[in-house]
């Protein structure tokens, strides 16, 4: 797992034999590696959007606990997600870093994220520390599925929290105060 570049957590559904995004289900996930199409934003010359600073297209990564969460249905899984491309001119990037995370035209999936390693379990059934109860049977299942699909190492969720800390803070992006340093 050869990271270079600011990381941060992604969900993604697995239905009807594809993995899909649970905020667009519309938007299939072709692989370990993903682009965002955007009919007003320009192009580089490789083809792939240069966001504009005012428009909402792009793929999102977060670093919040909260936010992950909520994309966190019960058939998810949790992925740490690496953002492809750079700042290209002041108002228009491929990647732009947020206090919330970041937004980018490329993401590139690093690792599948278990949830249920710092989770109380009971029985084959696991709380994510949010509303949801897992089946732990399924969720494994899940997690081994996204390990072949996209031929990524299974981490745990605070080896991911250590790894996002540390890719932000060697990019010299500001950590955000109210996440707790690990």
């Amino acid at each position: 797992m050869a990271i270079t570049g600011i990381v941060g957590l992604k969900s993604l559904i697995y239905e009807r034999a594809k993995w899909v995004s649970p905020a667009r289900r519309s938007y299939e996930w072709p692989g370990p590696l993903a682009w965002s199409e955007c009919s007003f934003c320009p192009k580089d010359d490789e083809g792939h959007i240069i966001i504009r600073q005012s428009c909402t297209c792009g793929l999102y990564a977060t670093l919040w606990d909260d936010e992950f969460r909520d994309y966190m249905m019960e058939d998810a899984i949790g992925f740490l997600v690496e953002a492809i491309g750079h700042i290209i001119q002041p108002h228009a990037a491929h990647t732009w870093a947020h206090t919330h995370g970041f937004t980018s035209s490329g993401l590139l999936i690093v690792a599948a994220v278990n949830l249920t390693r710092t989770k109380s379990t009971h029985g084959r059934w696991v709380q994510d520390g949010g509303n949801v109860i897992r089946d732990l049977n399924k969720h494994y299942y899940l997690l081994k599925k996204a390990e072949h699909d996209f031929n990524i190492p299974i981490i745990n969720y605070d080896e991911a929290r250590i790894i996002m800390q540390t890719m932000w803070t060697t990019h010299n992006l500001p950590w955000p105060t109210d996440i707790p340093r690990i």
